[in-house]
């Protein structure tokens, strides 16, 4: 989050320089931080992801041993 505050100011700063109002300096932060908060999301859902999956085969695998043992 601190990097995308420096980056907001930055931003905040090279518009005033310029000479431009920072009207879109709202939009620009909120836009940063939905990505952020999307890229934060998406590691969540990867590792929710990863964990069902080791699940999943784990599962498969005792019964594929219990299976095998059973023979």
């Amino acid at each position: 989050m601190r990097l995308v505050s420096d980056w907001a100011q930055e931003e905040i700063d090279r518009l005033v320089y310029s000479g431009t109002r920072p009207v879109s300096t709202c939009a620009t932060v909120e836009e940063a931080t939905r990505e952020a908060a999307i890229a934060h999301g998406n590691r969540i859902m990867h590792a929710t992801e990863i964990a069902e999956l080791e699940s999943v085969l784990s599962y498969l695998g005792e019964r594929l041993r219990r299976n095998t043992e059973a023979e």
